[in-house]
């Protein structure tokens, strides 16, 4: 379908071999099509052999709107002339195409025979209508581009390529779930080294903007750090977990991309965070330095490992083993049980958790992801052959700051009756995050699946409920008459939990309840 706008000009005349097209003042526009300026009068232009038709920018005859970047300058060969250089004596209609231009003439001789009149003159402009809602909006994404190209006030301030990121990260902010992202170049170059184990930076993690007090019920402004990073660079510069990011280098931070932004640079430059503590603020600062962003923390308690997991990245699998391997050597015999560690985990690389599962399951389904409409995506099954933990006692530590891949793994063992699961109960991420590299470097993570436990729910908005919470493991502690005011009572609670034989039990529970399943009779 192609859309028709319509222009009358009236009074030309063609002279010899010049051409003047004039237009008469246009009506003044009315209601909200006053909002653009119609000009009084279309300009004039002389040229040999040649008419030009200048379209100006604003409202039509028949106060159509249309769109400036449109409608541009155009030229044709109006007629070819006689042997002596006399125009030919036109008259009739003619028409000349002007890329989506059609220009209909109406020649009519003159009495002097040197002149040709032109009585009328229509120009159609053909282009393609939008065939729906969404033509209409992309179309009108390129108008607003265009407009503010050719128009903006301060438009040497920001660039086409500005506009189109922008475009894309309101694209994403717009998706009804809050777990989706796109990062710029620079910060998808960071995040890709951090994910294999390469992380230059300062290594924190920090949350939203403006959570709320609950003292006072007052937004409080900054970014708080969730984590920061033992051994890391803002570690050794004295940052610590709850410190709130108020300004980095004296500029303050709107989102978090733009925090994460100016966080990050080259190895041994410097950055100053100006950070809120208690009731004071105070300028630190951070050497970035090459480091590892999720090492695995292990030692050993009378004989019981304890093993934390700070990030699911392309080498946890890796790691987890290689600290399973240290913790077995350093006891000189089998361990009699591990405390693993999963909290403040905001999770990652999805197979990687999945292999980590598998050390501790003997068989069965691990876990399943299905896409929209229920589309299956991934159906892992545990393997019998490579499960060398398939008999070590376990517990799990979550809090609510266990995210994602954790909540996976720690959602597997409780399914499989394979970890006393302690703590809080986890955010409830039950989504796969799709990571895609785009076309400029930079980079969209897209909620793509749920993803479905061994029981079959999803633990999406509802989190991993733990066997012992928080308080009963502190109840529990404060009965010993050596406890200690300000102890970690669910790590207590983790060993507590091998040593009076807990996991054990559960872990009989859990392959007596396999066995039965392997020798129960299948159904025709």
């Amino acid at each position: 379908m192609k859309s028709q706008i319509m222009f009358l000009l009236l009074g030309a005349s063609l002279t010899s071999t010049e051409a003047v097209i004039a237009a008469p003042a246009l009506p003044a526009p009315r209601g909200r099509l006053a909002l653009a300026a119609a000009p009084a009068r279309m300009p004039q232009w002389k040229q040999t052999n040649r008419m030009r038709v200048h379209v100006p920018i604003g409202i039509s005859r028949q106060g159509m709107q249309y769109a400036p970047g449109v409608l541009k300058q155009f030229t044709a060969d109006v007629q070819k002339l006689d042997p002596h250089g006399q125009p030919k004596q036109l008259s009739g209609k003619r028409q000349h195409r002007l890329g989506n231009l059609v220009v209909t003439r109406v020649y009519e001789p003159q009495a002097d025979g040197k002149t040709t009149r032109i009585s009328q003159a229509v120009i159609k402009v053909n282009y393609p209508m939008p065939r729906n809602k969404t033509d209409a909006s992309r179309l009108a994404l390129q108008q607003v581009v265009s407009v503010i190209q050719k128009s903006h006030l301060r438009r040497d301030k920001v660039t086409e390529k500005d506009m189109y990121e922008a475009a894309m990260r309101g694209i994403v902010r717009e998706l009804p779930d809050k777990y989706s992202y796109i990062l710029p170049p620079t910060v998808a170059k960071q995040s890709n080294q951090m994910d294999h184990g390469q992380f230059v930076g300062i290594g924190v993690t920090f949350g939203l903007k403006n959570a709320k007090s609950k003292t006072k019920g007052k937004a409080r402004a900054g970014f708080e750090l969730i984590k920061v990073n033992r051994g890391g660079p803002a570690n050794r510069a004295g940052l610590r977990k709850g410190d709130r990011i108020i300004a980095v280098n004296g500029k303050k931070a709107e989102t978090l991309q733009e925090c994460a932004k100016m966080l990050t640079g080259e190895a041994d430059t410097t950055v100053k965070i100006r950070v809120r503590r208690d009731k004071t603020t105070r300028t630190i600062t951070v050497t970035r330095k090459a480091f590892d962003p999720s090492p695995v923390e292990t030692r050993l308690n009378e004989g019981i490992g304890y093993l934390k997991l700070r990030a699911f990245d392309y080498n946890s699998y890796k790691k987890v083993s290689a600290g399973l391997t240290k913790l077995t050597k350093q006891n000189g015999k089998p361990l009699a049980g591990l405390v693993f560690d999963l909290r403040n985990n905001p999770g990652g690389e999805v197979n990687n958790a999945l292999d980590i599962a598998d050390l501790f399951v003997g068989t069965g389904e691990l876990a399943s992801a299905k896409m929209f409409g229920g589309k299956p995506m991934m159906h892992a099954l545990a393997d019998p052959v490579h499960t060398p933990y398939a008999n070590l006692p376990l517990t799990v530590l979550i809090n609510k700051r266990s995210v994602s891949a954790s909540e996976l793994v720690s959602g597997i063992l409780k399914d499989h009756k394979r970890a006393v699961i302690i703590g809080e109960t986890s955010q409830g991420k039950g989504t796969v995050l799709s990571v895609m590299p785009l076309v400029d470097g930079s980079q969209l993570a897209l909620t793509s699946a749920y993803y479905y436990l061994p029981n079959g729910e999803t633990p999406h908005e509802k989190g991993i409920t733990p066997n012992i919470s928080v308080k009963q493991a502190r109840a529990n502690y404060l009965r010993h008459k050596d406890a200690k005011p300000g102890a970690d009572y669910v790590l207590q609670e983790g060993f507590a939990q091998i040593q009076r034989g807990n996991a054990t039990k559960l872990l009989v529970q859990s392959r007596e309840a396999r066995q039965a399943k392997v020798a129960a009779p299948k159904s025709e």
